[in-house]
């Protein structure tokens, strides 16, 4: 598989009485949790994808932080670049998934893919990183 992307998705942050709180939702088959994402459209920069795609997964408008990195799904062919996104408001979604705000802990325990545990261990590391400046 190639390591071009093909999807894009952020781990979507937000500080909630001093602790980091990260944003989960329920896969569009309502079997998983996972990390928003979702395919990349024609003219789109996977920035413009990842906004997208937490806005109709979960309703959530945000801020793109920083890249995290690359990872692949061999089962749905796909390769998705994600993003550090810090959440700004909650717009509503046509979707109606259910979502989540937990602590890296509980988030990582909840989320049903190793895959995905690796990137929300990666984001929150780059936070942890970046807090001096600005995320």
């Amino acid at each position: 598989m190639s390591n071009v992307p093909t999807h894009a998705g952020a781990v979507v942050f937000r500080e909630d009485g001093g602790e980091r709180r990260f944003l989960l939702v329920r896969s569009s088959a309502g079997t998983d949790w996972v990390l928003p994402k979702g395919h990349i459209e024609r003219g789109e920069t996977l920035e413009e994808t990842a906004r997208r795609e937490v806005l109709e997964e979960a309703g959530a408008a945000v801020e793109i932080v920083h890249p995290i990195g690359v990872t692949e799904i061999p089962t749905k062919q796909a390769v998705v670049a994600y993003f550090t996104a810090r959440f700004e408001a909650s717009v509503g979604s046509d979707e109606q998934r259910e979502l989540v705000w937990l602590a890296l802990p509980a988030a990582r325990q909840r989320l049903s893919h190793d895959s995905a545990r690796a990137i929300l261990t990666d984001a929150d590391r780059i936070l942890g990183i970046r807090s001096g400046s600005d995320a």
